[in-house]
């Protein structure tokens, strides 16, 4: 679909927050409540603490090139600490923001905002490209089993980082 394309067109914050949250594939709370001191651009590494996370785990995501400029584009806007700020409260965009921003633009869609986090699951898984718990990291998820978990110590995050770019450059394909 040309969804993604027609996304970069609108240069509205709900727009850019939704664009770095199918990227990253995040959930609306992560994106809403990003501060612009998680972000490492140097070492191209979202760092979101623990209590932030559905499961309180610390979650480290790869950044592709699009999801750098982003950040960085935002942070040209303004001066908040948040990166999706609402220049009338100076607070986070809302809970709702993203949602309300597809309805509005996209009434002819039937998507919802945590719908991306699938597409990005079933891309990956049917790529064949990645280790399972690989794409499992990059959506936070746990691992079910105490076992898995003590054979398993590593993130994945070399791992990762190529199933983040390669995310990004299947997004951009959809450009056509």
């Amino acid at each position: 679909s040309n969804f993604y394309k027609e996304l970069c067109q609108l240069e509205l914050i709900s727009s850019y927050a939704l664009r770095l949250l199918i990227l990253t594939a995040t959930r609306t709370k992560e994106i809403i409540e990003a501060e612009f001191d998680e972000f490492n651009l140097k070492s191209r590494i979202w760092t979101i603490p623990a209590e932030k996370m559905k499961v309180r785990k610390e979650h480290k995501i790869p950044l592709s090139n699009e999801a750098i400029s982003i950040v960085e584009l935002m942070r040209k806007k303004h001066n908040h600490k948040y990166v999706f700020t609402n220049p009338a409260t100076g607070n986070h965009i809302s809970n709702g923001a993203m949602l309300v921003f597809l309805k509005k633009q996209f009434p002819h869609l039937k998507i919802t905002v945590h719908g991306f986090r699938s597409t990005f699951r079933d891309w990956a898984e049917e790529t064949g490209n990645y280790q399972h718990h690989a794409i499992e990291f990059s959506l936070a998820h746990q691992l079910p089993t105490k076992v898995e978990k003590a054979y398993l110590r590593s993130d994945l995050i070399d791992q990762r980082k190529i199933v983040m770019n390669d995310w990004e450059q299947y997004l951009l394909s959809k450009l056509a």
